[in-house]
């Protein structure tokens, strides 16, 4: 069950890097745009900042699951690199497990903030309006995933730990 499981968060946080992506490609190309209407025209592209705000919270949520499954979140070792390796092992299933029930949480909100925006059809203010709900859907995905991935790392620690 656990090889199952980790290969379903793999695959899930490989797919959303498609999203991510492609979210920092657009974010590029109406940033490059904006400076060359600037620096042409004298004026700022409409939209330009709340075109790449918005992008934004895809990239960083839907990215949350892959930069786990890489193991490439920043990691402070000084003191538990001190520890034995059993012990290394324990407190990284602790941390997985905590950080799980926090992502829960976060999931849980993002969700209830999602539907609340989608509900009264959220827009942002500005010279043109854009809608938030689409980009406010990104964070309870991104969490979901991001949580499903943690479990999977969690269960491989705890394996981990029996074999010792």
């Amino acid at each position: 069950m656990t090889a199952k499981l980790y290969g379903f968060a793999v695959r899930i946080s490989k797919f959303l890097v498609l999203p991510c992506a492609l979210g920092i490609a657009a974010m590029a190309l109406v940033i490059a745009a904006d400076v060359g209407r600037r620096f042409v025209f004298g004026k700022s592209l409409i939209g330009a900042y709340e075109t790449v705000e918005l992008l934004m919270v895809g990239v960083v949520y839907l990215a949350l699951a892959s930069t786990q499954w890489k193991k490439d979140h920043i990691r402070v070792e000084v003191v538990t690199g001190q520890f034995s390796p059993r012990t290394q092992d324990i407190l990284e299933c602790l941390v997985l497990i905590t950080l799980f029930a926090f992502t829960c949480i976060m999931f849980w909100e993002g969700w209830l903030g999602f539907h609340h925006s989608w509900k009264v059809r959220e827009y942002r203010f500005g010279f043109v309006p854009f809608p938030v709900y689409p980009s406010k859907f990104f964070i309870p995905l991104g969490m979901a995933a991001f949580a499903l991935q943690l479990l999977a790392d969690f269960f491989v620690a705890v394996r981990k730990i029996a074999k010792r």
